[in-house]
This record gives C-alpha cells, sequence and structure tokens, in this order.
C-alpha cells in the first residue's frame, strides 16, 4: 500500500521541522488533487513553505546535488528522499525506511522532484489554537480511559480476591486488546511511527497488506482487527465482572485456536507477507489457552440455568455490536468525504470550465468598464482582453491577437482592461489610455506593440 497524503506529508513536514497538527488531516481531506504533486505543492504553500517541481528527467544525477528531503514520484506513488549516498538513496515508502542502488532508482523514477525550503514563518496556519485544541481533545480522553480503568478497579475490588490464573488471563487479554486496537487503527489508516517499526521489523512484514487484504475480512465484511479486539474485550469484562463464569472463557479460549493455524497460514503460503502484529495475537491465543490448560485446576462443569448462559451471550455479543455500527458509521463518514473531495476535484475539471464559459449565458458586460477598444465599437462579439504591462504571459498573448488581426472579422472588437497591482504600474496605465484618448487607436495600438517588444 502506498502512503496516503495526510502521512506522506506529516513525515515531510516532521523531516522539515515544521510545526503541524492533526489539523494537517483535515487540510488533505479537503484540498482538490492531493495525491498529485500540484496538491502537495499547494498545500506546502499553505504552511508557508516555499517549494518548486523540476523535471530532472535528461539528468536524473542531479538528485544527488538537491537539498533533500525531496517528494519524488515513484512506481505508482510517492516516495520521501532523505538521504543520498554514492550508491545507494534512502526513502520512505509506505511508512517504512527504504533503499536502493541508485540505478535501479534512477530507472523506475520518473525524474520529476518537488523540492521544498522553510522559512521562518514556515508553520500550520493557527498553530496554537489547533494545539491547544489537540492537548484539550487528549486530556478528554485520558479523563475518560481514567474514569473506566476507576470502574474496572471497583470491580475488581467488588469481587476480590482473584485467583492468580484469572489475573494472569486478564492480563494477557489487555495485551490482546491492545495490540488488536492497534490493528482496527490501521483499518482506517490511523498509525503511529513505532508501530510501522514493528510492522517492517522483519523484511517481507507489511501489516497494511495483510489488513487490507480479502483475507483480512470475516466473510468479507468484518475487519479481523475489530472481531480480535471485541473478542478480547468481551473476556476482559466475564472475567472481571463474572469470574465465576470462567468456563464459558476456558472454552471460547480452546474454539479461537484453528483461526491462528488459518491466519499463519494464509501470512506464509497465500499472501507471503507477515503482519508481525497479526502473529503477536496468535501467540496471545496460545498464551491464554497454555495458561488455563497449565494453572486452571477448578472442577470443569456448566452453571444451571438459562441466565448464566445469556448473561454470557450479552458479553460476547455487545462489544462486538458497538464496533461492528462504530465501524459502518465511520467507513460511511469516510466515503462521504470522499465523495466531496472528488467533487471538488470535478470543480477543477478543464472540460467543465470550458462548458461554463462557451455553453452558459453571459451575463456580464465590460463596455462600460473600460473604453479603449480596438476596431469595429459597434461588433456583436467583443474580446475582452485583461492585461497587466509588466506580464510577461500578458506579452505573449499580445502578439498573439497581433498575429490574428488580419484573420478577425469586422464585427469584432477588441477591449482593453489594464490590471495595475502598484502605483507605479498605474502610471504607465494611464498614460497609453491617455494616449488612446487624445490620439486615437492607431497610435495606442502601436504604442502598446513596442511595450511589449522590449
Amino acid at each position: 500500500m502506498l502512503m496516503d497524503s495526510y502521512l506522506l506529508l506529516s513525515k515531510y513536514f516532521t523531516l522539515l521541522k515544521v510545526k503541524h497538527t492533526l489539523e494537517l488531516k483535515k487540510a488533505c481531506r479537503i484540498l482538490p488533487f492531493m495525491d498529485t504533486l500540484y496538491g502537495y505543492s499547494s498545500l506546502l504553500r499553505k504552511y508557508n513553505v516555499d517549494n518548486l517541481v523540476f523535471d530532472m528527467t535528461d539528468e536524473k544525477k542531479n538528485l544527488m546535488s538537491c537539498r533533500l528531503p525531496a517528494i519524488v514520484p515513484f512506481g505508482e506513488g510517492f516516495v520521501i528522499v532523505y538521504r543520498i549516498s554514492d550508491t545507494f538513496i534512502y526513502y520512505w515508502e509506505d511508512g517504512r525506511r527504504c533503499s536502493s542502488s541508485l540505478d535501479d532508482f534512477f530507472q523506475k523514477w520518473s525524474g520529476v522532484v518537488l523540492l521544498a525550503e522553510t522559512t521562518k514563518s514556515s508553520i500550520e496556519p493557527d498553530y496554537m489554537r489547533h494545539l491547544i485544541s489537540e492537548y484539550l481533545k487528549k486530556s478528554c480522553l485520558s479523563l475518560l480511559l481514567f474514569a473506566v480503568g476507576f470502574w474496572i478497579c471497583g470491580l475488581i475490588a467488588k469481587q476480590a480476591p482473584y485467583s492468580p490464573v484469572i489475573l494472569v488471563s486478564v492480563f494477557l487479554n489487555i495485551l490482546g486488546a491492545y495490540v488488536s486496537f492497534l490493528l482496527y487503527q490501521k483499518d482506517f489508516r490511523l498509525s503511529h511511527s513505532y508501530v510501522d517499526k514493528i510492522c517492517t521489523y522483519v523484511k517481507s512484514g507489511s501489516c497494511d497488506n495483510v489488513i487490507n487484504s480479502p483475507e483480512g475480512k470475516f466473510l468479507g465484511v468484518v475487519s479481523w482487527s475489530l472481531v480480535g479486539l471485541g473478542y478480547f474485550m468481551s473476556n476482559i469484562f466475564l472475567l472481571i465482572s463474572y469470574p465465576q463464569y470462567y468456563i464459558f472463557f476456558y472454552c471460547v479460549s480452546i474454539l479461537v485456536l484453528p483461526y491462528s493455524f488459518w491466519s499463519i497460514w494464509c501470512q506464509k503460503v497465500k499472501l507471503k507477507q507477515w503482519c508481525v502484529l497479526c502473529l503477536v495475537v496468535q501467540a496471545l491465543l496460545w498464551l491464554i489457552f497454555l495458561n488455563n490448560l497449565v494453572f486452571f485446576h477448578n472442577k470443569l462443569s456448566f452453571p444451571t440455568g438459562v441466565w448464566p448462559w445469556l448473561i454470557t451471550f450479552v458479553i460476547y455479543g455487545l462489544p462486538f455490536s458497538l464496533l461492528f455500527l462504530y465501524t459502518l458509521k465511520r467507513k460511511e463518514r469516510q466515503e462521504m468525504r470522499g465523495a466531496y473531495r472528488r467533487f471538488l476535484e470535478l470543480k477543477y475539471d478543464e472540460e467543465l470550465f470550458k462548458y461554463s464559459l462557451y455553453k452558459s449565458n453571459k451575463y456580464l458586460d465590460y463596455r462600460e468598464v473600460s473604453s479603449v477598444f480596438v476596431g469595429n465599437k459597434k461588433a456583436k462579439v467583443v474580446i475582452t482582453l485583461i492585461t497587466n504591462l509588466f506580464c510577461t504571459p500578458c506579452a505573449y498573448m499580445h502578439s498573439r491577437i497581433k498575429a490574428l488581426e488580419g484573420q478577425l472579422e469586422e464585427d469584432v472588437c477588441l477591449q482593453y482592461i489594464f490590471l495595475s497591482p502598484t502605483e507605479e504600474i498605474e502610471k504607465y496605465s494611464k498614460g497609453l489610455i491617455s494616449l488612446y484618448k487624445r490620439k486615437g487607436e492607431s497610435e495606442f495600438s502601436q504604442s502598446l506593440d513596442r511595450w511589449f517588444k522590449k
């Protein structure tokens, strides 16, 4: 899986030492063409980071003399080149450090590169306000977790004393819930640098590829990370609240063991990639089973009555159901964001712009804006040129219009509107307008030709 826009830019800003917050993620969602160099360049400018895009197709070795880090198109996506030696090039791809020989890299690289340089003003807009808001969110979450932990401690104190086998089982399930939560976050492209390091610890390791594969979904719908998180959470709640129903936990821990064989087989044979966090989960499943097998010496007998079975069913069904509904809601929100982003990209579509320009009704009339007309002033077709006397593209456009003068019909008139962003430019513009009013369009056209030929 290729680095998405937020992960790539967050890493790039970190390497550039540009202060930023999670607000960057929102900017990546709403800005069109974020998966292009144009999108990256636009967002860098919003953060006051000067940047340019160069084409080094003919001289790719010039990259070795560039100031790094740099964003380059590579393969099907983008990578961040952060160091180049005499024989190797080092870059970030999929959130992990990679290296390649210069020849291999240059062969796969298109030759286009985005280079950036920070200034004293390179920082996220409203950085302090966003940072304070982020800290407040984290504080509220910490307070909520503390309240849940306090409630769990109260349950433990109420049910105490617990046997050592139950305490060990609770600890192992807490570890399992934490690892499953890390995997669950990866379903939404939420990750941390230390998690990425764990996932890429082995050479063929890629948690993202395994999780996002068809085998990473139960019945092709529910992520196994969600199932695992719900399973471990249910175990914790059952062991703390109803330790007398340990027999149910014991039996379920046996029933889930075949899944570990299937998971390892899929990674080794079918996917040929390893998910390190998934392997940790499989190891915890076996540790829980061995803990029960070796240390649980009580007589195994199911409680009588319907109530214990009903409680167990609710405990194992409720966390999974809540997580599943939350996941559906979050996926729906992601799809809405994707639709909104595609809508923004649609607004930038060149064909739609042309349709709006040529097919829609014209309501604006610039005849009252400027009185500088060249040609038949009563013509039905008026071409309005908004120009700047110190603009190179404007000079080029003037030469193109001049070349078409002989081909223009008599029923076409040219109107000039001078754009003057500074007082100095405005003086020259007023001079040409005054010349037009005093000596007519012929002298005006000749003077304008001489000006743009300078």
